[in-house]
């Protein structure tokens, strides 16, 4: 991995890895505002459960009023 400036970074992968597209679409390579990432690290945030897991940061226009874990669904 190399960052070209401060907005962008360059994957160099070696070889064959047609997963590589799929682990782009996952959460965890989403562009996150750096003001996020400094809202949820604040102290009792965690405690709280105020997380990225249960109220998630997205860039398109939808809202998530209500979040069901997995585990409720079996």
């Amino acid at each position: 991995m190399q960052v070209v400036d401060e907005h962008t970074y360059r994957i160099e992968i070696i070889g064959k890895y047609p997963q590589f597209p799929y682990w782009l679409a996952m959460p965890f390579f989403a562009p996150m505002p750096q003001e996020v990432e400094r809202f949820y690290a604040q102290n009792g945030m965690h405690e709280r459960n105020l997380t990225l897991d249960w109220w998630p940061v997205g860039s398109g226009p939808y809202y998530c009023p209500r979040m069901i874990p997995i585990s409720a669904w079996c």
